[in-house]
């Protein structure tokens, strides 16, 4: 079925995603500065923030993921109980890397930064459940129509 797609459709596609998900998630951190009575950064340096958030968590993220998909192989455990604790881990240092960044750009407190990534993260899994349910609910109607012709 996405054999027939050219390439440079999915390319384009998927740079045009990439644009919306980036700036959604500057939308969602000067949200959540909002929430926390924090003054909200202005788009750029939200831009920077996001941008450097998720190279740094993407980078110790992958080197997590492989380590713990080595380790349960060399082990010979269930990958999915190391995937789990990777998530679990990720987590944590996704909030220790994401508070570091906010204290001194944002000028907060600990506890300040630690809220702006709670909210941002509890706003951003809402949005990521609102998108596939809309995307389950397209699906479903295509695949309606397609059976009743």
């Amino acid at each position: 079925m996405f054999a027939a797609i050219p390439l440079a459709v999915v390319t384009i596609g998927a740079l045009v995603g990439f644009v919306i998900g980036l700036c959604l998630a500057v939308l969602i951190l000067r949200s959540a500065c909002d929430l926390c009575d924090v003054p909200a950064p202005g788009f750029l340096k939200a831009l920077v923030l996001m941008v450097a958030q998720s190279l740094i968590s993407g980078a110790i993220g992958a080197g997590i993921g492989f380590g713990l998909g080595f380790l349960s192989t060399f082990i010979g455990a269930s990958q999915s109980l190391f995937q789990l604790f990777g998530v679990a881990i990720l987590l944590l240092i996704s909030a220790l890397i994401a508070v570091a960044i906010y204290m001194p750009t944002l000028r907060i407190r600990f506890t300040k930064a630690l809220s702006v990534w709670g909210w941002q993260t509890f706003i951003s899994a809402v949005v990521f459940g609102v998108a596939v349910m809309l995307l389950i609910g397209g699906i479903s109607i295509v695949e309606g129509v397609g059976r009743l012709t």
